[in-house]
C-alpha cells in the first residue's frame, strides 16, 4: 500500500469518527431537550380549564379562553366601561352641543343588569340609567333614559352629594322634640345598598343641626335647609319625613 493511500485511508476514517461523535452529541443533546421539555410539562399546574396557573394564566370566562397576567381586559364592569364611553354619543337621547364630544365620568351597577352613568362634553353634564346584557363578547344596552334631579331643594342636595333619589310618599304628622306636632311631606326609597343609606345620615348630620331628642337607633332628628327632618331607616328601606314649625 502506497503512502499517499495510506494517508487517505486515516483522513477517512477521522471523519467518519468525527460524524459519529457529533451525531451522537446531538442525538444526546436532543433527548436531554425533550426530557427537560417533557419534565416542564408535568411540573406546570393547571385548573379545570386548562390554563398554566403556576406560569400566570388564569381563565376568563367572559371571553372563554386562558389570559395570562390580565394581558387583556376580563372583568365585565370594566368591559362595560370602555363599551360606554366609546358609544355614549349614540346611547345618549340628548346630544353633545357647541361641539363638545360626550366622556364618562363615572360608572355604577346599580344591580344585575343594571347600571347608572353620568358623562359630560364639556358644555352639559347629565347621568342615564340603562340595561345591560352581555352575550359573549357583545354587549346589549337597552331601555337608555336621562335621570331627572329631584325639583326640591333637600331632595336635590340629597341627590348630588349621595346619588339617591327620594321619591314623594304622601304626608303625614310627626313629633318634633318631644311634644311638638309637625305635619310633614314623606320621601322614600327602596332597595338600598347600606353604604347608601349612610351617605345620606352623613350628609344630614354634617350639614343639618341634630335634635339631640330624637337622634335615636335607627332614627335621626336634624334641622336643614329651614326644615325639620326625621330620618328613619331599616336595612334596605329608608324615609325621610320634613316640615316646618
Amino acid at each position: 500500500m502506497t503512502k499517499k493511500r495510506i494517508i487517505s485511508l486515516v483522513a477517512f476514517l477521522f471523519f467518519i469518527i468525527l460524524f459519529i461523535l457529533a451525531a451522537n452529541y446531538y442525538l444526546r443533546h436532543k433527548s436531554q431537550k425533550i426530557a427537560l421539555e417533557e419534565t416542564e410539562l408535568v411540573n406546570n399546574q393547571t385548573d379545570q380549564y386548562g390554563c398554566l396557573i403556576n406560569v400566570g394564566y388564569e381563565w376568563c370566562e367572559l371571553k372563554q379562553k386562558c389570559l395570562v397576567n390580565k394581558e387583556e381586559i376580563c372583568d365585565e364592569e370594566t368591559v362595560l366601561e370602555v363599551y360606554l364611553n366609546d358609544n355614549i354619543s349614540i346611547l345618549s337621547p340628548i346630544k353633545e352641543v357647541l361641539g363638545g364630544k360626550f366622556y364618562l365620568t363615572k360608572l355604577e351597577i346599580l344591580e344585575a343588569g343594571k347600571g347608572r352613568v353620568e358623562y359630560e362634553d364639556g358644555h352639559i353634564a347629565l347621568v342615564g340609567l340603562f340595561s345591560f346584557a352581555f352575550n359573549g363578547l357583545e354587549i346589549q344596552i337597552s331601555d337608555f333614559i336621562i335621570e331627572e334631579e329631584p325639583a326640591n331643594g333637600l331632595l336635590s342636595d340629597i341627590y348630588k352629594q349621595t346619588g339617591v333619589r327620594l321619591v314623594p310618599a304622601g304626608r303625614a304628622d310627626f313629633i318634633w322634640d318631644s311634644d311638638l306636632i309637625i305635619t310633614g311631606d314623606i320621601y322614600e326609597a327602596s332597595d338600598l345598598k347600606e353604604t347608601e343609606i349612610e351617605r345620606i345620615k352623613e350628609y344630614l348630620t354634617s350639614n343639618g343641626l341634630i335634635n339631640s331628642y330624637i337622634n335615636e337607633d335607627q332614627k335621626l332628628g336634624v334641622s336643614i335647609l329651614g326644615l325639620n327632618c326625621i330620618l328613619s331607616w331599616t336595612n334596605v328601606d329608608l324615609d325621610l319625613v320634613c316640615g316646618k314649625l
